[in-house]
């Protein structure tokens, strides 16, 4: 069973006034299903020739995300019904987890875009906040990195709902959608890829599956070139403070490395995919619950709430590959007061090899050649 992956973005410069429909102005949220979707946005608002003015970059973000698959996507604006240049990132459709539901929510290169990411997936606690660095990471980098709000734009505090990526990368604009507005090499972030790798990885995969990587996954697309090389030691820094890196190997290809929120340790919730599967299943469960409050807390109700959530559940597991088992209690010992309904999920979740080590030894001596450390 395949997962619908969806992925978030707000915008500042009024994607959606600018290509949305009458429905979707007034709303404030613009759904695209595919690039092939997104371009013909375009041409049915006479953009022929390519997106232009200060939206350009972000039109050209959520093309970065759906070129990995046709996965959906969804743009929030920032204003009140109608007018979209009222600047919040507090108050917005993509806020409103009743309204549209998301796996993960990526800037668009802004601080403000930056801001909006984390507030969304920190209010909704449903969602992983995908966060691109602003300027260029600075170098060296220190091995304590406190250097957030020069880098991303604003500086964040522990948690599992965002998820920092130090990569931004150059695009041909013209090369990569394929119209006839003249060719201009853009600076983006490259967390918009980020979501695509996840949600092709989820498609391809399963639900449970690192967030990227060498192996099978796809490699970020669509680069001119990358605005920063960074060393193994600056890699290293980088990701013993918990952001994730994208680093270029000469003949294979440009790759994220890393799985980690900003929560730092060791906790399962510290791992991007752990995340995003804890999130699908407080979704899908919570919409079951829901339909439970104010039923008589007794052995009929606790057995049809266990049966329906256990279904779901393994729904939910089989989208894995099998890679993550969970079981299901509510019964009367778990619920023993009459007013708290109890249901009580417990996962088994594997872990996935974060660090390599190869080792090379001479039989004849036991002498050890050479160790090599391969870390994401």
């Amino acid at each position: 069973m395949a997962y619908d992956f969806k992925a978030g973005t707000l915008s500042k410069n009024n994607l959606v006034g600018i290509l949305g429909t009458t429905t979707e102005k007034e709303l404030g949220l613009m759904e695209v299903t595919s690039k092939t979707d997104w371009i013909t946005k375009l041409g049915l608002k006479g953009f022929s020739t390519g997106p232009t003015g200060e939206w350009k970059n972000e039109w050209l973000s959520v093309y970065q995300f759906l070129d990995y698959g046709d996965f959906t996507c969804y743009i929030g604006s920032t204003g009140s019904t109608g007018t979209y240049i009222t600047q919040s990132t507090t108050n917005t459709p993509l806020h409103n987890k009743s309204l549209v539901e998301i796996d993960v929510v990526f800037d668009c290169g802004t601080t403000f875009s930056a801001e909006g990411a984390k507030r969304i997936a920190e209010n909704r606690n449903d969602c992983l906040a995908l966060i691109g660095n602003y300027k260029n990471i600075t170098t060296p980098i220190a091995s304590n990195y406190s250097d957030e709000e020069t880098d991303f734009g604003i500086t964040f505090s522990s948690s599992e709902y965002v998820f920092l990526v130090a990569g931004r990368k150059q695009v041909d604009s013209k090369v990569s959608t394929n119209l006839s507005w003249p060719s201009s090499y853009v600076t983006i972030n490259c967390s918009p890829d980020v979501a695509g790798i996840m949600a092709y990885n989820t498609d391809e995969s399963g639900l449970f599956t690192p967030a990227a990587g060498i192996g099978n996954t796809k490699a970020i697309k669509n680069i001119v070139s990358l605005t920063q090389y960074l060393s193994d030691t600056e890699s290293s820094n980088l990701i013993s403070n918990d952001i994730n890196v994208v680093k270029q190997y000469p003949g294979i290809g440009t790759f994220m490395l890393g799985n980690k929120t900003y929560k730092g340790g060791t906790s399962s919730v510290t791992r991007a995919n752990v995340m995003i599967l804890v999130n699908n299943i407080n979704r899908e469960v919570k919409k079951i619950l829901q339909r439970y409050l104010y039923k008589e807390n007794n052995a009929t109700t606790r057995n049809s709430v266990r049966t329906e959530v256990t279904n779901t559940l393994n729904n939910t597991l089989s989208a894995a590959g099998g890679a993550v088992t969970g079981t299901v209690k509510c019964d009367a010992e778990n619920n023993t007061s009459a007013t708290q309904l109890t249901v009580q999920i417990t996962l088994t979740v594997p872990s996935i090899s974060e660090t390599i080590n190869l080792i090379l030894i001479n039989n004849q001596t036991g002498e050890t050649l050479t160790t090599t450390t391969i870390t994401n």
